[in-house]
């Protein structure tokens, strides 16, 4: 892992971990668990698509957070050049999530696209 990639995943854990914190302490709720939701882009032109992933909240749950895992996105051709700018955007309710990705290359809608993002859903609220 490069270290610009160990510095991403170590800020992703301290803003999960202040998330986590500000459920347990201000709001008095508990971590009822966790799922990952995959988000799949199958191939297609269209520069911005969003995928959903629909789950089954534990019993109890009242808020639920997401964090991206990691991401595997690239043009389909491997013949064409990267990408200009690449948006990933993640959210979540207490029963799915959200995946919006962005190729902001300045060719819009141009090139053949696909990939898979993963995310973890952690859920809180008051065992039951």
């Amino acid at each position: 892992m490069s270290q610009s990639n160990q510095a991403v995943e170590q800020e992703t854990e301290q803003a999960v971990g202040q998330i986590v914190e500000q459920a347990v302490v201000t709001r008095g709720l508990s971590m009822l668990g966790s799922r990952l939701a995959v988000f799949n882009f199958p191939s297609n032109k269209t520069s911005t698509r969003t995928a959903t992933a629909p789950f089954d909240p534990p019993p109890g749950t009242t808020a639920a957070t997401i964090a991206q895992q990691d991401f595997d996105v690239k043009y389909s051709n491997d013949k064409q050049f990267g990408f200009g700018t690449l948006q990933i955007s993640l959210s979540t309710t207490t029963s799915v999530a959200t995946c919006t990705v962005t190729l902001r290359d300045n060719n819009k809608d141009s090139r053949v696209w696909q990939g898979t993002v993963r995310g973890v859903v952690t859920f809180f609220g008051t065992a039951v």
